[in-house]
């Protein structure tokens, strides 16, 4: 399996999902919704494989992918669509360190974090109160860069896949 075209297929599908909700007027879309639509997304993907998608597995990682037992691709997911829902650095750092630790027992997995949002969730004003989070959703290039966690670690991010058209944003980084 190609995990990179299997990815931005997945960030697409959940993509184009949250837009036909908005569409529909469903507002309050939840962490666990957007994990649902990731897991179908995968489930079609990968069936008659080696392949299988699970959700809150491998130290409540959101979803995991794996061949056969073994963790290939780690997700961790942070939604923005419900009313009181703000863009906070320490979701981040608490989602980012959790994937640190998660690449340290699966090595040889890949893992991204996952960002689904309402586009005014996203809006310059609300990027700019948490400038790490602007610099990181803001960056188009595909380069490495490192973010500092609250225990003075730092996790290496890439920018992976974006959705930015329409109501809704689907964003993703490779983690190290």
């Amino acid at each position: 399996m190609n995990i990179a075209t299997r990815h931005a297929q997945m960030v697409r599908d959940v993509f184009l999902h949250v837009e036909l909700l908005l569409n529909g007027d469903v507002r309050e879309l939840s962490e666990y919704d957007i994990q649902g639509m990731m897991f179908l997304a995968f489930r079609s993907a990968l069936a008659n494989s080696d392949w299988r998608a699970d959700r809150e597995t491998s130290g409540k990682i959101d979803c995991v992918v794996f061949e056969n037992t073994v963790p290939r691709v780690l997700y961790e997911i942070k939604t923005y669509f419900k009313a009181r829902e703000r863009l906070r650095i320490s979701d981040f750092q608490k989602d980012l360190k959790k994937l640190k630790e998660a690449k340290l027992t699966y090595p040889s997995a890949r893992s991204f974090f996952f960002i689904a949002a309402s586009k005014t969730k996203v809006k310059d004003s609300a990027l700019a109160k948490v400038p790490a989070i602007k610099a990181l959703v803001r960056q188009a290039d595909r380069k490495w860069t490192l973010f500092a966690l609250a225990n003075g670690t730092n996790v290496r991010l890439r920018p992976s896949r974006r959705e930015l058209y329409g109501r809704s944003v689907a964003l993703t980084w490779e983690v190290k």
